[in-house]
């Protein structure tokens, strides 16, 4: 910047209000940061999204964080670029009203296996919104409405805290339809520390026909 005449100080003051503008998530093949991407308007920074489906440049493995090495990779990397925004997605399958209906007829064991891999992916994603909420930055978690996963010990007690706020919404109010065009309710809940966000995230659904 210096050798091109321009000023270093107004470029670095630029370069960290953009930075300050990031936004990454988890859980997630690239959705809201693919769409940042495509909507430069919204003056946002597209970070990393983390997924099973995405593979880490470093070692060629994706980002499974049933390891314990890539979970802590994850907070590193949170820690170290420090996204204004962690949007959270964690895996919801075991929380599922559907899976608790089935649980009843399948191996008891097999139940509670997958019940604690739910929960400590569930408390590694709560470890990271900590870690946004303690450095005054913002996280948004998601889940649907009827998820278990709200009842449980670790989201009861975030959400208790002060700071937090829950919001929720039925999807057919922003465009979530069924290949045919009929609008999809989907009841879904989010926990988050950043109040504008929550106040948009509470349309619901006042009858049928979306």
């Amino acid at each position: 910047v210096q050798s091109l005449a321009g000023n270093v100080g107004r470029y670095r003051r630029e370069r960290d209000s953009k930075l300050k503008a990031m936004v990454s998530e988890i859980y997630s093949a690239p959705r809201n940061v693919a769409a940042i991407k495509l909507l430069p308007e919204l003056r946002l920074v597209p970070g990393f999204s983390l997924d099973l489906t995405i593979v880490d440049p470093d070692d060629g493995l994706p980002w499974d964080f049933d390891n314990p090495r890539k979970r802590e990779k994850a907070l590193e990397k949170v820690r170290r670029e420090q996204p204004m925004l962690l949007i959270g997605s964690p895996m919801c399958t075991a929380f599922s009203s559907w899976q608790r209906i089935n649980d009843k007829i399948r191996d008891p064991t097999v139940c509670a296996q997958e019940k604690r891999r739910a929960l400590m992916h569930l408390s590694f994603c709560v470890d990271l919104y900590r870690e946004q909420h303690s450095a005054n930055r913002y996280f948004l978690h998601e889940h649907p409405a009827s998820a278990t996963s709200w009842q449980s010990d670790v989201m009861q007690q975030l959400s208790s805290e002060p700071g937090m706020i829950l919001a929720t919404c039925d999807q057919c109010q922003y465009g979530m339809e069924d290949l045919d065009g009929n609008p999809i309710k989907k009841p879904t809940t989010f926990l988050t520390n950043a109040p504008m966000i929550a106040e948009q995230l509470r349309k619901r659904c006042n009858g049928r026909g979306g």
